[in-house]
């Protein structure tokens, strides 16, 4: 379906650095990726003097898969793969923490939100940073939007890079204060035999907070769940692209290995391929904070009034129980930023 004219008017498009024709390896992938997309995808490439409308349809160019093959890999470096929806005001933070970390290149799509978000983000996309895409209609086309977003991001540019992580926008990766190192090439250097590295999560409440308070997610919530809970036991995979161990995207807490490869956690303990959580929270070096971006669900009428009532008992459950204190992503926001949040 073609992009309405509302879509069009409302959100950021393409701008690519010359008028017609492929120029540069950036703009071939951003073409690839639409191609693979069974939506319309509205591309980003912004310049800071003006954005041009451009959108492409799935489809048709089957020469660009060829010359995809030939192309050389992009100098390796992290990416992260994201799907995001009413990311709010976070989404640059988001993005602006982990750069500082040491990743090299995000691979961001944007399921049907209210705003353009990708002007939020504009001088990243500009610069090479961010790869940025829209859909309308994602959600109408699968099931599994994620999964299907994340294992575009694997199979068609996980050779551009040396690792690959699979993140929601209020999933950030923290280096704990036992590490020795402070970027996260560094700390992977240590797992580059092994097929992927399992994180723990570590889940955030509320932090006492009942609107959305100024000055970024990180400087704001430091309430976590005690360590050892059982929602900690859920795992996030980074996979070792450049061995190219990886089938697919199984669900957004694990992937499938091919034979021979298999992740480990950060004591490198090998976790069964199709476990979405490890038996035991290991998290003295490195977790994945997960932030509540949405204060607290909100109760719908309907069919979905009573699953919407369990999700709000749940989250509220979880926030009593959120009172251990963890500031590592606090305080490496506040010694690391650079970005207009006033995280510095």
């Amino acid at each position: 379906m073609d992009v309405s004219a509302s879509s069009v008017a409302s959100h950021t498009k393409l701008c690519s650095s010359r008028k017609q024709g492929i120029t540069s390896r950036r703009q071939l992938k951003l073409l690839i990726f639409a191609l693979y997309l069974p939506f319309t995808a509205v591309q980003i490439e912004c310049k800071q003097q003006g954005l041009r409308q451009h959108s492409r349809k799935r489809g048709g160019m089957p020469s660009l898969r060829q010359l995809a093959d030939e192309t050389a890999s992009a100098p390796p470096g992290i990416a992260i793969c994201a799907l995001v929806e009413n990311p709010q005001e976070d989404l640059r933070e988001w993005v602006e923490y982990h750069k500082n970390l040491g990743v090299t290149r995000f691979y961001i799509m944007d399921s049907n939100s209210s705003k353009s978000w990708g002007r939020e983000i504009a001088d990243y996309i500009s610069s090479g940073l961010v790869d940025f895409f829209y859909s309308s209609d994602l959600a109408t086309k699968t099931r599994f939007p994620e999964l299907y977003i994340y294992d575009i991001c694997l199979t068609r540019f996980g050779s551009f890079h040396t690792w690959m992580a699979f993140l929601d926008a209020d999933e950030y990766i923290v280096l704990q204060p036992k590490t020795s190192v402070t970027s996260l090439p560094d700390f992977l250097k240590d797992y580059d035999q092994h097929g992927g590295l399992a994180i723990n999560l570590r889940i955030f409440g509320s932090s006492g907070h009942k609107t959305r308070p100024k000055g970024g997610i990180l400087r704001n919530y430091i309430k976590c769940l005690p360590e050892q809970h059982e929602e900690n036991r859920k795992i996030k995979t980074l996979v070792n692209t450049a061995l190219d161990p990886a089938l697919h995207v199984h669900s957004v807490n694990h992937v499938n290995f091919k034979d021979g490869f298999f992740a480990v956690d950060e004591a490198e303990q090998r976790v069964k391929t199709g476990e979405a959580t490890t038996p035991k929270v290991s998290m003295e070096k490195v977790a994945v904070h997960k932030y509540p971006l949405r204060l607290a669900p909100t109760s719908t009428g309907g069919s979905g009034k009573d699953k919407a009532l369990e999700r709000i008992a749940h989250y509220e459950a979880l926030d009593r129980e959120a009172t251990n204190e963890c500031l590592a992503a606090k305080q490496a926001a506040q010694q690391n930023s650079t970005d207009k949040y006033g995280m510095r």
